[in-house]
């Protein structure tokens, strides 16, 4: 939520200087936008590689290996048919893509071996948490020239504030005395 909607003032705060100047600002910006989904892709990735690492039974190197030879294959061939035309977003595009396809195979695999693995209460449960970005993200959205520290801490009570009102599981936790 927060890099979707405040992607070009948080890149201007942390890099906009010097010989970097507002088209680098609009080109990282929008680099960041497009790789938000790679942080879901991130956490899918941490989830299938520990399943697959804790069953002894499944071939861990050969799985690992045949999936990450696809995915570069992919980020690669993308990569060098996307980045010439469409520069960092071609290049957005192909990490997202590989990316995709490694969490794809690790969960074609997982399956076979598990069945479902998300219940409909998991789902359930990150509609929340997306809920609650969407929610935090209309504090950015709103006020695009705030202080970005000031905007960020903003966010972040607004969306645990909102998790917590949408009863988001983790949230409640970290309220606990």
């Amino acid at each position: 939520g927060l890099l979707l909607a405040a992607a070009e003032p948080l890149v201007r705060f942390l890099l906009e200087r010097g010989a970097f100047d507002a088209s680098d600002t609009a080109a990282v910006a929008l680099f960041v936008w497009v790789m938000v989904p790679s942080l879901a892709l991130n956490a899918l990735n941490g989830a299938f590689t520990a399943a697959l690492l804790a069953d002894a039974a499944l071939p861990q190197l050969r799985l690992s290996l045949a999936a990450s030879a696809g995915a570069v294959a992919l980020r690669v061939g993308l990569g060098l048919a996307l980045v010439p035309a469409f520069g960092l977003v071609g290049l957005a595009v192909a990490i997202l893509a590989s990316s995709t396809l490694y969490d794809g195979l690790l969960y074609a695999v997982l399956r076979r071996r598990y069945g479902r693995l998300l219940a409909l209460r998991d789902w359930q449960g990150l509609a929340r948490i997306a809920a609650a970005s969407a929610i935090a993200a209309a504090i950015p959205l709103a006020w695009p020239s705030g202080p970005v520290l000031l905007t960020v801490a903003l966010f972040g009570a607004a969306f645990l504030a909102a998790c917590l009102a949408l009863g988001v599981t983790e949230a409640q936790v970290l309220t606990r005395k």
